[in-house]
């Protein structure tokens, strides 16, 4: 364990802007492998379903049910494939020799940037409409396993596509997760902080990485 915190802290006061998994870095070379021509063949087909279907910001009316009605249908199947099209998007734009896919990744990406929350109500205790916030930490703010996997996302992306992606959208992608993850997470204090399953595991881990991606000052 002391030897990975050193090999992070080190990292982080290198600066090196790298995929946390390399092998992601050959992402072209696997993906032309006759093993994953199906699994490819899945994602394009969902990147091309996301070109015909532009994503949209979910509506309140979605967002206000789980605390309503206490249900996590519609708000929750529609993040998760929204999840699944940036996923498939990200992919079939290393892979494929068409700008069309960078196009529909920034449209998706931007869409993200400007969702009111990346956390679900369903993870924020039946307070996602409380006008106090979650436990004090506004709800745009509040994290848990989707909005902390989203910004590690997110920094993951700017990573792998780097100068393919427009600059505007990189420096937004780097504000949010600085906004919405990063500081968020200085700021307040999160109940799976203090967790003994696997939140503090994926939650912390999600926000470690990050940070590697995005803090290249020491006194950061």
């Amino acid at each position: 364990m002391n030897n990975t915190l050193e090999q992070l802290t080190d990292i982080l006061k290198r600066g090196e802007h790298c995929p946390i998994f390399p092998e992601k870095a050959r992402i072209q070379e696997n993906a032309a492998l006759p093993f994953f021509a199906e699994e490819r063949a899945k994602l394009k087909a969902i990147a091309e379903d996301a070109i015909e279907h532009p994503s949209h910001v979910l509506p309140f009316s979605e967002y206000k049910v789980f605390d309503t009605e206490g249900s996590r249908a519609g708000y929750d199947d529609h993040y998760m494939a929204r999840r699944m099209k940036l996923n498939a998007l990200v992919f079939t734009a290393m892979v494929e020799d068409d700008p069309r896919y960078i196009t529909a990744l920034e449209d998706e990406i931007w869409v993200w940037l400007n969702e009111f929350c990346w956390s679900m109500p369903s993870g924020m205790h039946g307070m996602s409409l409380d006008l106090a916030g979650v436990d004090g930490c506004p709800q745009e703010l509040h994290l848990d396993l989707c909005a902390t996997e989203m910004g590690y996302t997110l920094a993951e992306i700017d990573c792998l596509l780097g100068d393919w992606l427009s600059p505007f959208i990189r420096y937004r992608m780097e504000q949010e997760v600085r906004r919405r993850v990063l500081d968020s997470y200085r700021k307040y204090h999160f109940h799976w902080e203090d967790c003994d399953n696997n939140w503090a595991a994926v939650c912390g881990g999600s926000v470690g990485a990050a940070a590697i991606y995005y803090i290249h000052e020491s006194a950061e």
